[in-house]
């Protein structure tokens, strides 16, 4: 941890050392991250011969250099200690305190926002709260505030490219929890203006663009979208490979698959499959700490791809799904499984849908059947918008004559 994630710790060790069980919470990490395998046994050993109290303080202590704020909120939320990940995510958010992030320069001119982008993506896709976008939408206030009445034109800066990170993600949860909304034109007008101010309005704007394309895609404005993917292009083409850079990759991926739905061809899925791949390699050439994020994002458009799953989970008309398609659809989900611990709840959502559509192609009814009521139990808890597709699912298995 560093900067303000290690001012957020700070401000709830006191209840921390109170309330929660090492052990517990140092053995979901240590699953997570083997590296901490040593840690936890030291732990254990500590736990025998010391009070709990100052075992806690001592894990904590050890917590700030070895993991990062989230992963260790996500285990507080794993082990049952809801309320505290919550109020630690909103203790996080509220810091006034500049981001301390890793700094990786792109063409020597700016830092990327990884971690914080990352940071709030996973808030976002577990959704604490049942209205993420207005809280977000308070915080994007703040900060634009700040930014606007900043005069060090560095720090200025640096606050716009915090408040385009902000701004995105409420958009984006905007969109996973009412996909009608997506399309308002408010956000966008309002990211518009803030990219001018960023460190590099160039990739700033690629993102931008990018977002674009995938909007006028659901409103299949098809010819807009191409439009935009190709400014995004242009934007980042020179660029070595950083978060921007994946992250146009990653809207351009959900734009084809968008695009998909509606023409369901062998060149439209062999070009998205081909652009997941790119963005796979992106992630992995820049050596990101998120790079594991981003992986699980393409191979979840890539599997739906394969079984003619549309990006809101809804089963493609006149799609046709080859033996191969599955074979290659339970490969890539084999990937997935293997890091489940780490996903948040809207990518388990994904998961459990796309394991019901092999069944469902298979025919094989009730364990279709048991993994769509697994994706609709997440969709119902965390609000998320694809609830909508899922139950129609569910009934076209319950309907169908071919069981």
């Amino acid at each position: 941890m560093a900067g303000r994630e290690i001012h957020a710790l700070r401000r709830w060790y006191q209840a921390l050392v109170l309330e929660i069980d090492p052990v517990q919470v140092s053995t979901i990490l240590s699953a997570r991250h083997p590296r901490l395998g040593s840690l936890h046994e030291q732990l254990c050993e500590e736990i025998r011969c010391r009070e709990r109290q100052h075992v806690n303080l001592w894990f904590l202590t050890k917590m700030v250099r070895n993991v990062g704020y989230i992963d260790f909120v996500d285990a507080l939320d794993e082990c049952g200690y809801k309320i505290q990940a919550t109020e630690m995510v909103q203790t996080f958010l509220s810091l006034n305190t500049n981001i301390e992030v890793i700094n990786r320069s792109v063409s020597g001119q700016r830092p990327i926002l990884n971690d914080f982008a990352n940071f709030l993506k996973t808030w976002v896709d577990n959704t604490p709260d049942k209205n993420p976008d207005r809280v977000l939408r308070r915080i994007g206030k703040q900060w634009t505030f700040k930014m606007q009445n900043e005069e060090n034109i560095t720090k200025k800066r640096r606050l716009a490219d915090e408040c385009v990170v902000i701004k995105g993600a409420e958009i984006d949860a905007v969109s996973i929890t009412n996909n009608k909304n997506i399309c308002k034109k408010r956000p966008f007008q309002e990211l518009a203006l803030l990219t001018d101010n960023t460190s590099n309005a160039l990739l700033s704007d690629g993102v931008y663009f990018g977002r674009l394309a995938l909007v006028y895609a659901i409103k299949s404005r098809f010819n807009q979208s191409e439009k935009y993917l190709q400014a995004a292009r242009l934007c980042v083409a020179d660029t070595l490979s950083c978060y921007e850079l994946v992250s146009v990759r990653n809207f351009e991926v959900q734009t084809r698959l968008v695009m998909y739905e509606k023409k369901p061809t062998e060149e439209e899925r062999r070009s998205l499959m081909r652009l997941a791949q790119q963005g796979i390699d992106c992630a992995n050439m820049d050596n990101m700490d998120e790079c594991l994020m981003w992986r699980m994002s393409f191979l979840r458009k890539m599997v739906f791809c394969l079984l003619g799953l549309g990006n809101r989970g809804n089963v493609i008309e006149n799609c046709s799904v080859k033996d191969a398609d599955i074979q290659e659809a339970k490969r890539l989900l084999t990937e997935i499984k293997r890091n489940f611990s780490t996903l948040e709840a809207r990518r388990k959502m994904f998961y459990y849908h796309a394991r019901a559509r092999i069944a469902h192609l298979q025919k094989q009814r009730r364990i279709c059947e048991k993994y769509t009521r697994r994706a609709i139990d997440i969709a119902l808890e965390n609000h998320f918008h694809e609830l909508v597709s899922l139950s129609e699912f569910l009934t076209t298995v319950w309907r169908s004559s071919a069981y």
